[in-house]
């Protein structure tokens, strides 16, 4: 018999792991934004194209969830490594995304200015490979015989021979068993797939062409990744507001909460853009960000709570496959709309409206559970009714 580690020491530098591979995986995609300007001169090509080429970066290892990406192994991990704490680590490793907007902006533009777009990928690349480090990180706890039960065994047993069957048949039927469809028939579950889809194609929206459209309205390089880092601070302050939240509103009012902050804050961007007004757009690229935070952070604290341990890493792969979908969108339709309109205020609006629909599942769910609720209660009384008839 041996004792559970979690929230032991181990697990805190798990966590650390965890900070680093959000700030690298997700900065790599701030940063290469601030290029898009000086590639799209480049290679004389649309919007459009570059900003889906930046958003494979994030869109290609999260839809490859389910055997590799950094974002999605760890996130994984945590519910492994934490019990007690899981809040706490959940927001510390989000933070990894708020300090990336904070120093990779003004760092990128920096080594743009020295090096040239060659150069600073270069350097980027050789930031990137750091991930390695995180994920050795990672290695098994010691736990109680208790705790390990035979489906464990047999998720094992069938990620293996998803891999080594003989016949290619075989090895996709395996592989299909292994990515657990049948999560895709919980209501619950599609709400958060759902919720994660929309704020993957808002806030990869947000990270690729926040600063070019700063630059459209004729702020200097330097002060549009000022705003960036303003919002950097946004998301990290989102990261401490929800394990606040967190104890005084439920999971779902918290989502709630937070889209109607992230639909207000892009749609007031947009008007604020009309009026090319540099504090207002600092006002909503903070407030964008805190709604970012708490609404990713609150996801994978109800996915904690709607799908049992044993399926809970398909569960955060689904979760990325969403997230990749919302992001290649994103980076394709936003970039588009700009080709298309000669703006990116549109762009930005458009942002807006998907936010809005984000809880419209939500809505949908409790709205048809109202009207059970209230089908039962007249069927009760009319059931007392002819009770009462009856007796007289």
């Amino acid at each position: 018999m041996y004792r559970s580690n979690k929230d032991s020491g181990w697990s805190w530098v798990v966590c650390c792991g965890s900070f680093i591979a959000f700030l690298l995986e997700t900065g790599i995609v701030k940063a290469l934004r601030l290029l898009l300007p000086s590639l799209k001169e480049q290679f004389s090509t649309n919007t459009w194209v570059i900003g889906l080429i930046i958003s494979l970066a994030p869109g290609f290892g999260a839809i490859t969830s389910f055997s590799f990406g950094a974002e999605a192994i760890t996130t994984a991990a945590l519910p492994i490594y934490f019990d007690k704490f899981y809040d706490t680590s959940n927001g510390i490793t989000h933070a990894g995304i708020s300090i990336s907007f904070m120093i990779l902006p003004p760092l990128t533009q920096f080594l743009l200015d020295t090096y040239g777009w060659r150069g600073t990928l270069l350097i980027l690349g050789g930031l990137n490979l750091h991930l390695v480090l995180c994920g050795a990180l990672l290695r098994p706890l010691k736990i109680s015989k208790i705790d390990y039960n035979h489906d464990s065994i047999n998720d094992l047993s069938l990620k293996r021979t998803a891999f080594t069957s003989t016949t290619l048949v075989n090895k996709l039927k395996n592989l299909v068993q292994y990515m657990d469809p049948d999560l895709l028939k919980r209501s619950s579950f599609l709400n958060l797939l759902c919720m994660v889809t929309t704020s993957g194609y808002c806030f990869t929206g947000w990270v690729i062409y926040f600063v070019p459209h700063c630059e459209d309205l004729g702020f200097l390089p330097f002060k549009s990744a000022l705003l960036a880092t303003i919002g950097g601070v946004g998301y990290l302050a989102g990261t401490i507001v929800f394990p606040i939240a967190g104890r005084v509103l439920s999971a779902k009012t918290i989502l709630y909460v937070s889209a109607v902050v992230m639909t207000l804050a892009l749609a007031t961007d947009s008007v604020m853009r009309v009026f090319n007004s540099y504090i207002g757009i600092m006002l909503s690229s903070f407030a964008v960000n805190i709604g970012f935070a708490v609404s990713f952070c609150c996801v994978f604290k109800e996915l904690v709570v709607v799908v049992e341990e044993d399926k809970l890493s398909n569960a955060v792969n689904w979760i990325f496959v969403g997230y990749s979908i919302g992001s290649i969108s994103s980076g394709f339709l936003s970039g588009w709309l700009y080709d298309r309109f000669g703006n990116y205020i549109k762009s930005f609006l458009f942002l807006s409206v998907v936010s809005a629909l984000s809880v419209t599942p939500w809505l949908a769910s409790g709205f048809k559970k109202a009207i059970k609720r209230s089908q039962r209660r007249d069927y009760s009384i009319i059931k007392d009714t002819d009770i009462k008839l009856n007796k007289k």
